[in-house]
């Protein structure tokens, strides 16, 4: 059996990589709605200076089911979640997304969180979906999900907004492991590769 050196830790640059996955082209229903996107700045002086709230992206429709093609924009939806608390700080509704017992996904959220603590913040870091794929597992109440994002370079901020690190842009792979819990979709647990 080949060894392979799956970090969990690698969370704190948050999230997972699993190689050759590819997916059908996403309808625009699977998507999460609204993505993830930072408001422009405006350079003229008349207009307002102050930024636009992001939003939460919400569950797609298509995520209602309990097959393959649910649990993949159950995926989506999860990476546009990632992308939203990176942005904000919020983790509340990333926290929602993941079973009580995986601590990977723990750990991500407590990266997130340390890089708002105390006045920091964090810039970039966005997911990009590459490639996505159910796989096959032994477990009928189970469906893995390989993904690979690109992720832009992340920045992490003291208070007076110097860099404290940056975390260069790249590929990150992931494995979801989803089940339903109550009817609603959760990562029970999550492989992450890359960095």
């Amino acid at each position: 059996m080949v060894v392979r050196r799956w970090v969990a830790a690698a969370l704190c640059l948050p999230l997972l990589a699993l190689s050759a996955c590819s997916d059908d082209e996403p309808n625009a229903k699977d998507e999460p709605s609204p993505s993830v996107t930072m408001p422009s700045s405006s350079t003229s002086p008349s207009e307002s200076t102050t930024p636009e709230p992001i939003t939460a992206p919400t569950m797609p429709a298509a995520a209602e089911g309990s097959g393959d093609k649910a649990a993949q924009a159950f995926a989506r939806y999860w990476v546009a979640m990632v992308n939203y608390a990176q942005a904000t700080g919020d983790t509340e509704p990333l926290k929602a997304l993941h079973s009580e017992k995986c601590t990977p996904c723990s750990g991500g959220v407590e990266a997130v969180d340390e890089g708002y603590a105390n006045g920091k913040s964090m810039v970039g870091g966005q997911y990009k979906i590459t490639s996505l794929k159910a796989v096959d597992t032994d477990q009928p109440s189970v469906r893995m999900i390989g993904l690979v994002v690109h992720a832009t370079r992340q920045k992490k901020l003291d208070r007076q907004g110097r860099v404290l690190s940056s975390t260069p842009p790249g590929y990150r792979g992931f494995r979801l492991y989803l089940r339903k819990y109550s009817g609603e979709w959760a990562v029970g647990w999550l492989e992450v590769n890359g960095g």
